[in-house]
């Protein structure tokens, strides 16, 4: 049986980066069973490989001038087919290159819009705290709330709002319930101070 060799395309640039990587450290944070790969890097060969690394360093330098749109693509596959890379696959695949990388971008974008919506809503979550303490503590009005925490959004200030609206029902209903149990305990205390008059006046006779 063959002994099997793992390789790894690196298509950026070699630099003092090694031949051959640990895949454990370098993807599984050191896990027990370690494999070794061998490194491709861009050469002097001619070879598909070679050439598919050229085309990849292309792209990301359109990508860096075009940014993630068709246009970059469309550039990588001119400027390849000029240089004689991958130019026969790329003439009569240039349809389906464009289609694969493309639904790339697509993607890319769609992690990216994600990791934005999560750090947004977790900067939302720590602004409603910060308007709801400020609330309580009565620096802010519920109309500032925006102009402190563009953050947040009007539906943000309508949840905050409500929320801070029923704090305060609840301790406006238990102070009025604390006054009436104060009031109570002062009429009932008046009540024993009078009976206990009452009783120091009545004397039984022997």
């Amino acid at each position: 049986m063959p002994k099997p060799e793992l390789y790894v395309i690196y298509t950026g640039n070699k630099g003092r980066k090694p031949d051959i990587i640990s895949l454990s450290q370098e993807f599984f944070d050191g896990a027990d069973i370690d494999i070794k790969a061998k490194v491709i890097y861009e050469s002097d060969k001619d070879n598909i490989i070679n050439e598919y690394i050229v085309f990849c360093k292309v792209f990301n330098e359109q990508i860096k001038e075009h940014g993630m749109t068709k246009q970059a693509v469309t550039e990588t596959i001119r400027i390849c087919k000029d240089r004689n890379i991958l130019k026969q696959y790329l003439s009569s695949k240039e349809v389906e290159v464009v289609t694969i990388m493309m639904s790339l971008f697509d993607d890319e974008q769609i992690l990216e819009a994600y990791a934005e919506d999560i750090k947004n809503n977790e900067a939302r979550k720590t602004a409603k705290r910060y308007a709801i303490t400020m609330l309580e503590k009565g620096r802010i009005s519920v109309e500032e709330i925006l102009a402190f925490f563009p953050e947040l959004t009007s539906d943000d200030v309508k949840e905050i709002e409500k929320g801070f609206e029923s704090i305060s029902a609840v301790v406006e209903n238990n102070s009025a319930a604390a006054e009436e149990t104060s009031a109570t305990s002062e009429e009932l205390s008046a009540q024993a101070t009078a009976l206990k008059g009452m009783v120091d006046r009545f004397q039984l006779c022997d």
